[in-house]
């Protein structure tokens, strides 16, 4: 579920790999493009504490860009809620 959020959230902001792990880079996350990669195709798992962040950081974007716009142009399961949702889930979901 994780791998398929951060690929879903990718293709509607027009990210690559390289340029989300930048992003994340810029917010003092240090997820690099291979460990993106892994999470994707499903074959590693991020620690709980690499989501939260991650998804902090999408979160922050998605509201950015619903915010910029007034109105919704960012699917509904990628909206700044359903990302906060998503935090809880994928904590429950990942290593601890």
């Amino acid at each position: 579920m994780i791998g398929s959020l951060f690929s879903e959230v990718r293709s509607t902001f027009g990210w690559s790999q390289d340029e989300l792990a930048r992003r994340f880079g810029a917010c003092g996350v240090q997820i690099s493009r291979q460990a993106i990669s892994k999470w994707e195709s499903g074959r590693g798992n991020p620690c709980r504490e690499d989501v939260v962040r991650a998804l902090r950081i999408l979160y922050t974007e998605a509201a950015l860009r619903h915010n910029r716009t007034h109105s919704c142009s960012i699917p509904t399961e990628l909206q700044p809620y359903q990302i906060g949702v998503a935090v809880l889930a994928a904590s429950a979901e990942v290593t601890p």
